[in-house]
Order: C-alpha cells, then sequence, then structure tokens
C-alpha cells in the first residue's frame, strides 16, 4: 500500500496510488481531489505522465491528515 498526503489548495487529502507514474515529492498533479473513489490525474510538467489513485478522503487540516495517514499505515 503506497498511500500520500497531497495539499489541495488550503487542504489535504489522503490518496493511495494504483499505478501509473510512481508520484515523487514535489509533483504537481493534475484532476480532481474532491470526490471519493478511483480518480486519475496528469501531471502539471509532462500531461504524458499519469497515475492512478483512490482518494480516501479529502478536505483535510493537515494534522487531521497525517493522523489518517498514521492509522492506516499503523
Amino acid at each position: 500500500m503506497r498511500l500520500f498526503i497531497v495539499q489541495t489548495g488550503s487542504d489535504y487529502a489522503l490518496l493511495e496510488w494504483f499505478g501509473g507514474h510512481d508520484p515523487d515529492k514535489g509533483d504537481v498533479l493534475i484532476g480532481d481531489f474532491k470526490h471519493f473513489g478511483f480518480r486519475d490525474f496528469t501531471y502539471r510538467n509532462d500531461e504524458d505522465r499519469t497515475s492512478r489513485f483512490y482518494i480516501d478522503d479529502y478536505g483535510l487540516s493537515k494534522s487531521t491528515a497525517m493522523e489518517k495517514l498514521i492509522e492506516k499505515c499503523g
């Protein structure tokens, strides 16, 4: 399981990676972070690269996102 916290403007989302380009710290994803479930994202600097994520939660504060990440990984 590869979980990520993503900043989506003023809040955060918890995503699980399901394939495609392996994201790196600092990558900027383009897509819809405001719905649960599977979503495909492109990368701002290379729209030919895509990744598939499951949006586990969104609209979170940074501290809540960190708590959920620890809970899922623990």
